[in-house]
């Protein structure tokens, strides 16, 4: 009658169970840096849109000024002429 080792399959279900675990909490925290990654490049994407539109706010609103200043040069020198 053959006998059966018990204890080396015991030994290898107990290591899959562990490689199991292991692999469940690593894709646990993949996901869960997953979404930090995307809500960070979120906010990336907004603070990059909100520069460019403030930037293009800031461009127009220069340039108004630097005529307004164009205007004014014109205006002073038209006076001390």
């Amino acid at each position: 009658m053959a006998v059966l080792d018990f204890e080396a399959y015991a030994k290898c279900r107990d290591e899959i169970k562990e490689q199991k675990k292991i692999i469940e909490d690593l894709a646990k925290a993949n996901a869960e840096l997953e979404e930090k990654v995307s809500a960070i490049f979120g906010a990336y994407e907004t603070l990059q849109y909100s520069c460019e539109g403030r930037c293009s706010l800031y461009g127009a609103e220069l340039e108004k000024l630097r005529k307004q200043i164009e205007m004014l040069e014109e205006q002073l020198m038209g006076k001390t002429e």
